[in-house]
């Protein structure tokens, strides 16, 4: 801006001002305008812009000539401005998405503006105002100076009026001069000038600062800078700052690192201007630094969040797909040999066992989004801890038969009472006994051992297995954190099993540790957990439902669902089981078919066409002979919130799918015997 502020002619005022602009800003359009002697804010120089549009938006202004205060306008996306819903499709044209308006304010005179121009949605930052703020008193400060000389040589200026405005000059320069230091400050930014001709730099304070030095304390030549270099990126540094002699690229810009005074490594990123003089010749270049480090932090921080996402989306998919394929030649192989029962049963045995697993991927999926959103519900009561490590041994022995493991338990001969939710206590042995089975080689060995350790019950599952690398026993238990041990094991985890568990094991006030000496030598997972006082009621754990040798009641059952393979399966089921069954596909038609079935129980789906489960369960309700139905919600909807608008719309139960056929069988049971 001392050139433009010294420039011979206004034009070369104009394009300097704009220069400084794009220049201070790193922007790629703008322009200047600026009131004329009517009034009217008039373009007077510009960058990038097309004739269509300078001839479309001239003479608009925010701000009228009177202003005495105005403040910047930002725009941080055109499409959702409706002040600009007029211009929206100009500017689409133009290829601006965000744009800014700043005020060129000298005293209580509005001068003009200029406009900066963004081809995408942009947020502008405090910094950038900040900047924006002062370079627009740098661009007033030059037009009011080639005005004032202007005035001079013509002699329209009193030496009263020039006192006067050369004292506002003086107190705005000030101002501005403050202004920046804040902005450079906030922005983690500082200035530097290098005299090619001495090879003489100068630093600003904010600079030294940067560089961990004591304000003063920089000495001077080229050759400083460049001993705070990385290593790494010294030669590239020093060739970005001390090439005066090519002259066909006058800016340069680049990232790099340094190593403070203080040993600290930062990131900076560096923008230089080459300024020459008439002949050409290189005189001096000028820039800003800028400490970036936080900005690296994250951009490094969201490069490896979206490296575990693509992890966990693809293991997902592997999880999903391994079972599914197991499902597909069950059930192929369960269509040739209808005839043969022992085949047939243990088809129907491989087909269950992947539908536990998938259902248990799709319930872990569910608490990690119970996790981000409130937290997981717990449901506690007094439970003693055999109770607990038998249910998850009835899965976990079958897991280690499939995998040739031995499998050892030790509990202690006293009961061990806890004050937790058993079913979620469950949930993170499960985890643990699955990891220690998956991550074992064939053949290996297991052992789930529990004892009193004070006021606390400690219990740990280890296993022979690949072991964990010392570095990542932390980081196990970040969630989506994975270990990949697929050419290992063939299997590779989602990444949330640990992680629930620990959020599990915390909840119920206890701590979750991994201990491993490294790869190849097993692991083992700790949990402590803390005693309840004793008493008399405890909860007990049932895996699977009681069934008596009573033949099965016959219950009136209408199956409502949308999707027809599952009204097939689950109608034929029923009547095998010999109950009246009738079905339809739609929430409308089963509102007529209860009045004339007048079923007894009803299985509803919740989300179908027409009429939602919902609707139905209200409609059926407000019926005299709906009131007696017994309305079980039957969805895959199975959160804490779902389950109470399913109470809220009438329903009695709630069930989730895919329900468990013997859950389903004992719940009809149950309510025959009780109608019988």
């Amino acid at each position: 801006m001392q050139h433009a502020a010294s420039a011979a002619s206004l034009e070369t005022v104009y394009q300097s001002a704009l220069d400084c602009v794009q220049h201070g800003l790193g922007i790629e359009r703008a322009s200047l305008l600026l009131f004329d002697s009517t009034g009217t804010m008039r373009f007077v120089a510009w960058s990038g812009l097309s004739d269509e549009y300078r001839r479309a938006v001239d003479g608009h202004s925010p701000w009228s000539p009177e202003e005495t205060d105005a403040m910047p306008i930002l725009v941080s996306d055109v499409a959702e401005d409706p002040s600009l819903a007029g211009y929206f499709p100009l500017l689409q044209r133009e290829g601006i998405r965000a744009l800014a308006f700043i005020p060129l304010q000298f005293g209580a005179n509005l001068l003009g503006k200029f406009m900066l121009y963004y081809r995408q949605p942009h947020v502008f930052s405090a910094s950038e105002i900040a900047t924006a703020g002062q370079i627009a008193d740098y661009v007033v400060f030059a037009l009011e100076h080639h005005r004032i000389a202007v005035a001079l040589e013509g002699q329209l200026l009193s030496e009263r009026e020039l006192r006067t405005r050369a004292e506002t000059e003086a107190a705005q320069r000030k101002e501005s001069e403050s202004r920046l230091h804040v902005a450079l400050v906030a922005g983690q930014m500082g200035a530097w000038e290098w005299d090619v001709r001495t090879g003489r730099l100068q630093w600003s304070e904010e600079l030294e600062r940067i560089h961990g030095l004591a304000a003063g304390t920089f000495g001077g030549p080229l050759q400083e800078l460049l001993a705070f270099s990385h290593p790494l990126d010294a030669e590239r540094f020093a060739q970005c700052v001390a090439e005066p002699e090519s002259t066909s690229a006058l800016d340069s810009q680049m990232e790099y690192r340094i190593i403070r005074a203080d040993g600290v490594s930062r990131w900076l990123a560096s923008r230089g201007r080459l300024m020459l003089d008439d002949q050409g010749t290189p005189i001096r270049k000028v820039g800003v630094i800028t400490d970036i480090t936080e900005y690296k932090r994250l951009v490094e921080a969201a490069a490896e969040a979206g490296q575990r996402k693509d992890d966990f989306l693809a293991t997902l998919a592997h999880e999903l797909r391994n079972p599914l394929a197991a499902v597909r030649f069950g059930v192929a192989g369960i269509r040739r040999a209808s005839g043969e029962a022992n085949t047939v049963g243990e088809y129907c045995t491989v087909v269950e066992r992947q539908l536990r697993h998938l259902t248990r991927l799709v319930d872990d999926l569910l608490d990690v989004a119970d996790v981000t959103r409130r937290g997981l519900p717990m449901a506690k009561s007094r439970v003693e801890l055999s109770a607990v490590v038998n249910a998850a041994l009835e899965q976990g022995r079958l897991l280690a038969d499939e995998a040739g493991h031995d499998l050892f338990v030790k509990l202690p001969a006293d009961p061990i009472v806890l004050d937790a939710d058993p079913e979620r206590l469950v949930q993170v042995l499960m985890n643990l006994l699955t990891n220690a089975m998956k991550y074992t080689p064939r053949g290996g060995r297991v052992e789930v051992s529990a004892r009193q350790e004070g006021a606390e019950v400690r219990l740990s599952v280890k296993d022979s297995g690949l072991g964990i690398p010392t570095d990542k026993l932390d980081s196990v238990f970040e969630m989506f954190g994975q270990l990949d041990r697929s050419l290992e094991t063939g299997h590779r985890g989602l990444g949330i099993g640990l992680a629930l568990a620990n959020v599990i094991v915390t909840m119920h006030g206890g701590r979750i540790k991994a201990h491993s000496k490294g790869v190849g030598t097993g692991s083992e997972f700790t949990v402590w957990l803390p005693l309840a006082s004793l008493k008399p009621a405890l909860t007990t754990l049932v895996s699977d439902p009681a069934r008596d040798s009573l033949a099965c009641g016959r219950c009136r059952v209408l199956l409502v669902d949308d999707n027809q393979d599952v009204v097939t399966a689950t109608g034929r089921w029923l009547r095998q089981l010999g109950h009246d069954v009738r079905f339809t596909f739609d929430g409308a038609s089963a509102i007529e078919i209860a009045s004339e079935f007048r079923p007894q129980v009803v299985l509803l789906d919740v989300a179908m066409p027409k009429l939602n489960g919902y609707e139905v369960a209200r409609a059926l309700r407000s019926l005299p002979w709906g009131r007696e139905i017994v309305l079980v919600a039957v969805t895959g909807w199975g959160r804490e919130d779902d389950q109470r608008r399913s109470v809220e719309a009438g329903f009695d139960r709630h069930m989730t799918k895919p329900v468990d056929p013997p859950v389903l069988e004992a719940f009809l049971e149950s309510f025959a015997r009780a109608h019988s």
